[in-house]
């Protein structure tokens, strides 16, 4: 999925499980997971002239953000500060690893083992698989396959026009004492 993707089946996702979030902070960890693997990737893919396995240590556009580490890091920050901006920022990061297991599993690649593709895992067992997109270029190729462009509509859809009684997809919490 692409950023409006990301944001919106997210959002919607937060609020079907009624949790009342900020939203900055939670779409902040929609996105972090990318924001922090992919600028690594193509920085070190530019930088070295390698692509793919070739790319010294990042492997690909799904590094240590999309861990289960960096999920499980997060999780115990969020209990440890108790704080709603960090719960939102880690709701957000699970929302978004959902969404690229869900979306993995529908186009990218159904027909591997269960989660042999996706670095949760890392560094517990395995590596980090090889990126999937050579280049910038061609990952953003991705937005003319059907289900990358119907799911970036979609998700702006949401974001615009949410689902339900209310306007409002994520509900602020109520001010601390």
């Amino acid at each position: 999925m692409f950023v409006l993707g990301h944001l919106g089946f997210g959002a919607q996702m937060a609020r079907a499980l009624h949790l009342k979030l900020p939203k900055k902070a939670f779409w902040l960890g929609a996105l972090l997971p990318d924001l922090i693997d992919k600028p690594v990737y193509y920085f070190l893919s530019w930088r070295t002239g390698a692509q793919g396995a070739a790319v010294p240590i990042i492997h690909g556009t799904r590094s240590a953000g999309h861990t289960l580490l960096f999920l499980m890091t997060l999780s115990v920050m969020s209990l440890y500060l108790n704080r709603s901006w960090m719960r939102a920022l880690t709701w957000g990061v699970i929302s978004h690893l959902a969404l690229d297991f869900v979306s993995d599993q529908i186009v990218g690649f159904p027909q591997l083992p269960l989660a042999s593709h996706l670095p949760l895992s890392y560094p517990m067992r395995g590596e980090i698989p090889a990126a999937q997109h050579l280049s910038l270029s061609s990952h953003l190729f991705k937005l003319r396959q059907p289900f990358f462009l119907i799911t970036e509509i979609l998700g702006g859809l949401l974001l615009l026009y949410p689902i339900g009684k209310h306007r409002s997809l994520l509900k602020e919490p109520p001010p601390r004492p």
